[in-house]
């Protein structure tokens, strides 16, 4: 069911797009086809997680991803849903972060999206805002 609520955010982003008539035919197809994408990337999660939960030798791996355009890709549906419920939507990001990032992106997509998601459904006429910064490792281990 979880694989449902992550799918439901772009899906909702794709039917905004579709029936706002104050969109040029230019905005439109570019817009849903930013939206066809997420809802691409998220039937991929889903396929990992049967793979997964049906012990069928999944192992996400990390991979250097790119670190603006991952921003993007989580950030896109947000951004319309929160206007949506008249709340507005950023990422801000510090001057350490760096071009690419190793990380699991189905698994912290998954994160981000949720979190986002809910952030967003418990927020009316108000602000979201998630901030990515670069933790030094000292900060983040016991001494």
């Amino acid at each position: 069911m979880k694989v449902l609520h992550d799918i439901k955010n772009p899906v909702q982003a794709l039917l905004s797009v579709i029936n706002d008539i104050q969109l040029k035919p230019e905005d439109m197809r570019r817009l849903a086809n930013a939206d066809l994408e997420d809802i691409n990337e998220m039937l991929e999660n889903l396929k990992t997680e049967f793979k997964s939960r049906h012990n069928m030798d999944f192992k996400e791996d990390e991979r250097l991803v790119n670190t603006q355009e991952f921003i993007e890709l989580i950030s896109r549906s947000h951004i319309r849903l929160a206007a949506n419920g008249n709340n507005s939507f950023e990422i801000a990001t510090d001057d350490l972060i760096p071009d690419e990032i190793k990380i699991r992106k189905i698994t912290v997509a998954r994160i981000c999206n949720n979190l986002i998601s809910n952030a967003l459904k418990h927020t009316n006429d108000g602000k979201v805002t998630v901030t990515l910064k670069v933790a030094n490792i000292e900060d983040l281990t016991d001494k």
